[in-house]
């Protein structure tokens, strides 16, 4: 599936000369957060953690920050190769 991904990136980031990797990044951050909204709040696929909003800011957040980042440089990468 990350394979996937990413040819998938590379593709729109050089055959169609989409060239806002931030965007690309933007989009696939707003669909996988939809997509965990439903999944666990809506079809209850998995049960919800409950967690105060001190934990979530220090453990959470520094881990999707990260991720975004991740993506963002890798998918800028892809214009490139």
């Amino acid at each position: 599936l990350s394979a996937g991904v990413i040819l998938f990136n590379k593709y729109i980031l050089s055959v169609y000369g989409f060239p806002f990797p931030i965007a690309l990044t933007m989009i696939h951050m707003s669909f996988c957060s939809m997509l965990a909204f439903v999944l666990v709040r809506v079809a209850k696929v998995v049960p919800g953690a409950s967690m105060s909003k001190e934990t979530y800011v220090q453990k959470i957040t520094p881990i999707a920050a990260l991720f975004a980042l991740s993506l963002w440089c890798s998918n800028s990468a892809y214009i490139y190769l």
